[in-house]
């Protein structure tokens, strides 16, 4: 065989494994994760939507093969097979029991799915976030000052409080909240603001909802826990301008309700998913509308209040 007949062999040929890289994550081992992934093969339906399985023992579907038959389906030795599958039983991932076969003992193995499909949906957030924190990352030393308005919302946050230039009558009446809500378009959700009162009003909802999602009294000190409105306005009103603060709700929601969401950047994933706020809008829009509604008329009567106290 010359190296043109070997590349012609290596693209034809079908002798693989496919072994998806987050098995080997939850194994922890690749011999292991190898194991695991042609065992999860069995498991999915076949290409009509039929299990592969044909053996049912205490009311679960089994996958029945040896020691031995693993060599030729994916390279485990049988010892190999006996110190991976270990493995995979202590994380609770599998469990193998031994019942008659053709009249033979055999070992019997069954996914124990609640354990495996929560270990894949933890490790699944954790990508998320790793890939959610470096593209921030890279992001911010992108993100250039808007209008002058991060400026000063920087400066602010420093004091505690940002300070508006404009009065409450003005931002209520350019907001016109309980008429605009009632008789919104169903357009308007694209539209976003352009005048300085509304940026300043949006900057202080968007606090409100961030407050509302991930109260700074429930971080424990956690820095991972707590969410920048500063980073979040930053990154919306100068790489995603045309979305909405509804569309910032939508990710802010999203990432608050994210199993295993707790311990991990949020403010980061937040960011990562305004990328995307168009489609989270879309299954929950009408609630995003009223909430949002809801949230700007508390504002403004909190505004009110401090204005005539």
């Amino acid at each position: 065989m010359d190296l043109k007949e070997f590349l012609l062999w290596e693209q034809a040929t079908r002798d693989c494994i496919d072994v998806k890289k987050i098995y080997v994550d939850m194994a922890d081992d690749l011999v292991a994760g190898i194991l695991l992934s042609q065992i999860v093969y069995w498991f999915l339906p076949d290409k009509e939507g039929k299990t592969k399985l044909r053996v049912e023992k205490d009311g679960h579907l089994w996958l029945v093969k040896g020691r031995e038959d693993w060599w030729d389906e994916c390279r485990i030795k049988p010892r190999q097979f006996d110190t991976a599958f270990k493995k995979l039983e202590e994380q609770g991932l599998v469990e193998k029991k031994t019942f008659k076969f053709n009249g033979d003992p055999t070992i019997h193995i069954r996914i124990l799915w609640d354990k495996f499909l929560s270990r894949l949906q933890e490790l699944l957030y954790q990508l998320e976030v790793t890939a959610a924190v470096s593209t921030v990352e890279e992001e911010k030393t992108r993100i250039l000052d808007f209008a002058g308005f991060n400026e000063s919302v920087k400066t602010d946050l420093q004091i505690g409080e940002i300070v508006l230039s404009k009065s409450v009558k003005t931002i209520t009446k350019n907001t016109d909240i309980d008429s605009k809500i009632e008789g919104e378009r169903e357009d308007a959700v694209v539209t976003a603001p352009v005048s300085e009162s509304d940026l300043e009003f949006e900057y202080l909802l968007l606090k409100e909802i961030v407050e509302y999602f991930y109260p700074k009294d429930r971080t424990g000190g956690d820095l991972r826990r707590y969410v920048d409105a500063a980073d979040i306005w930053r990154m919306w009103r100068t790489k995603y301008r045309d979305l909405t603060i509804y569309h910032v709700y939508a990710a802010i929601y999203t990432t608050n309700h994210s199993p295993g969401s707790t311990g991990y950047d949020a403010t980061a994933i937040i960011m990562k998913r305004l990328e995307h706020a168009q489609e989270l809008l879309i299954p929950m829009k009408q609630a995003a509308m009223n909430n949002v509604s809801d949230f700007k008329r508390r504002l403004i009567e909190k505004m009110n209040s401090r204005q005539t106290g």
